[in-house]
């Protein structure tokens, strides 16, 4: 995305985190650890949008 936004606008130029790839998926991968450790409490792993809608659905009922 970050890339295709570039190429449409002269203005935006990609930023260092979004020029490194390698950073990117140190963050995906610490993140997905910090879930797996439910870090902080409970954590929501989710690709598809329906599923956070439904979390949050869930959530919202309980109160």
């Amino acid at each position: 995305r970050a890339r295709a936004r570039e190429d449409e606008d002269a203005a935006r130029a990609r930023d260092r985190y979004e020029r490194d790839g390698g950073l990117q998926e140190r963050t995906y991968e610490a993140y997905r650890e910090l879930a797996r450790r439910r870090w902080g409490g409970p954590w929501l792993v989710a690709s598809d949008p329906s599923e956070v809608v439904e979390a949050v659905r869930g959530l919202a009922e309980e109160r």
